[in-house]
């Protein structure tokens, strides 16, 4: 349910910061919602609702073939707002967060219709926009505006389409400060300011002097400065051409094409099949760098085996080729350790064969040496009773029998 407020400014402290500031917005669209405001025609939410709407969860579409769509859409600002079209840039931010986690997301789509906002956020936005595009291809496509703010948040995506009479750029950056001395005449008010320096407490009678117009006059220019860079990164243009372009005018998509603004002029669909090709495309480089990855392996896994693959596949070839030359040294020293070993062995056994090789013959020549004397032969002797009868004598018996 939309109410009307009944009150000419923000009236909560988060609200009035949320729209006070230097703007990197379009200043009609600007100039519009705020006339609105102060006639009271602009739409809010009621309490309850922006009580809901703090609490709700952004929502990550994602179409079948994995490309997220996330939408910029309206005023962008850090935080929630209590007024329709509005983008919160923290909840943008975990968006972009969840898409670069998510494995069923192979790019990211900026859908973009803003006029841009308040500077307050869209560092920290660009910031978390480049850690996304790290991991993840992101584009963007402007439907009928992307100004300002929302112009540096879609040059630092890889790709712009816009339609071909959207708005696009409006490059730069302003703040505003009212002069309401006459009127706190009008009133009779006369404000003393009584401040700790020079700066400090400037314009708070009301009163807009040249000191203050410098001041903001250098804060707007640090602001624009990290704009134009941003713009000169992101699409790849000399600083200089971007400075000329940065004089806050809005360009239509042809012109912006012209400028190189922008990649390309054509419609969502246009914009969504491009994108869909080119993340086909890049599955099947992919896939095909990884058959070759894999092949590569399993050849060097049948020269060199399993382990050395393992342990050296993606070196550089040299590398490998020393590695090579490290496992043949290893196995050559484990063959001749292995064969140091067996002559060892071996080694033990011919000292055991010469030893018993000099027993033997340490006993056969004592046996020579026996027999040499007369001595019988070991194994030889005649029985007792032979010995004590004369030679014939048992000749005799032999033959008696």
């Amino acid at each position: 349910m939309q109410t009307k407020i009944d009150t000419g400014i923000p009236d909560s402290p988060e609200c009035v910061r949320n729209h006070l500031g230097i703007y990197a917005c379009e200043p009609q669209t600007l100039g519009k919602l705020h006339a609105m405001l102060l006639a009271h025609e602009l739409p809010a939410c009621s309490a309850e609702e922006m009580e809901e709407r703090r609490n709700e969860k952004p929502a990550l579409e994602v179409t079948p073939e994995g490309i997220a769509v996330i939408p910029v859409h309206g005023v962008m600002q850090r935080g929630d707002s209590k007024f329709n079209d509005v983008t919160n840039t923290l909840k943008l931010r975990k968006l972009f967060r969840e898409a670069a986690a998510r494995p069923d997301v192979a790019g990211v789509m900026l859908h973009i219709d803003s006029p841009g906002g308040t500077v307050a956020g869209q560092t920290e936005l660009v910031d978390e926009l480049a850690r996304l595009s790290a991991v993840k291809p992101v584009r963007s496509f402007v439907d009928e505006m992307a100004c300002s703010a929302a112009y540096w948040l879609a040059a630092s995506t890889g790709q712009i389409t816009a339609n071909r009479l959207a708005e696009v750029a409006n490059i730069g950056c302003y703040t505003v400060a009212y002069d309401e001395t006459g009127r706190l005449d009008r009133m009779g008010v006369r404000i003393v300011t009584v401040s700790s320096g020079q700066y400090k407490g400037l314009g708070a009678d009301g009163s807009v002097p040249d000191e203050l117009v410098e001041e903001m006059t250098r804060r707007v220019k640090t602001v624009n400065a990290e704009f134009t860079r941003a713009v000169s990164e992101g699409r790849g243009l000399e600083l200089a051409a971007v400075e000329a372009l940065a004089d806050g005018r809005c360009w239509s998509g042809a012109e912006a094409l012209e400028r190189g603004l922008i990649d390309a002029v054509g419609n969502f669909e246009d914009a969504m099949n491009s994108f869909t090709q080119t993340i086909n495309e890049g599955k099947e480089r992919k896939m095909a760098e990884e058959n070759k990855v894999l092949d590569e392996f399993k050849a060097l896994v049948e020269r060199d085996g399993y382990e050395f693959a393992k342990e050296n596949f993606g070196k550089p070839e040299g590398e490998i080729e020393l590695a090579r030359r490290d496992v043949k040294i290893a196995k050559l020293e484990e063959e001749k350790a292995a064969t140091l070993s067996e002559l060892a062995v071996k080694s033990e056994e011919l000292e055991k064969a010469n030893a018993r090789i000099s027993e033997l013959e340490k006993e056969l020549a004592e046996s020579k040496s026996a027999t040499a004397r007369g001595a019988k032969a070991a194994g030889f002797q005649e029985r007792p009773d032979e010995t004590k009868q004369p030679r014939h004598a048992r000749m005799q018996g032999k033959s008696s029998n």
